[in-house]
């Protein structure tokens, strides 16, 4: 169990299936949440099948350096091989991670997503309905 082994190093919890994480106000005040997707090269898959490991203390220790947190990553299989959860202070703090992952070499896509909680959710649609704005499709 490969994801399990990557979740085990990633969350104090790893017996438990993965949950829609609820974050208090006190987090969210100061962390953003976001995703990160990584699709490895050829030439990095190839390393990690003769030398396999567990990278996910490097990947910890890079977003920590940043002043973020990780919460959960797991080996994927499909169009990513990696999809992390973590908190970043910032978005330049979240860019920076990202770009030091691309910088390395090893991978050949780093897609890194903001997420919203569901509260922040509603609030977006909320201030979407008084936008002041008419779709070329609308019929109102």
């Amino acid at each position: 169990m490969i994801g399990r082994s990557i979740l085990a190093a990633a969350s104090p919890n790893s017996s438990s299936a993965p949950t829609l994480r609820q974050q208090d106000s006190s987090e969210r005040e100061t962390m953003a949440s976001y995703m990160i997707q990584v699709s490895y090269t050829t030439a990095a898959v190839a390393a990690f099948i003769a030398n396999p490991q567990d990278r996910s203390d490097v990947i910890r220790k890079a977003i920590e350096s940043l002043g973020g947190k990780m919460h959960s990553l797991y080996l994927a299989f499909g169009e990513y091989d990696i999809v992390g959860m973590f908190d970043m202070p910032d978005n330049i703090s979240a860019a920076a991670f990202a770009a030091a992952i691309k910088a390395g070499g090893a991978c050949k896509a780093v897609k890194t997503t903001p997420l919203l909680s569901a509260a922040e959710g509603v609030a977006v649609q909320k201030k979407a309905a008084s936008a002041n704005y008419k779709s070329v499709v609308s019929k109102k």
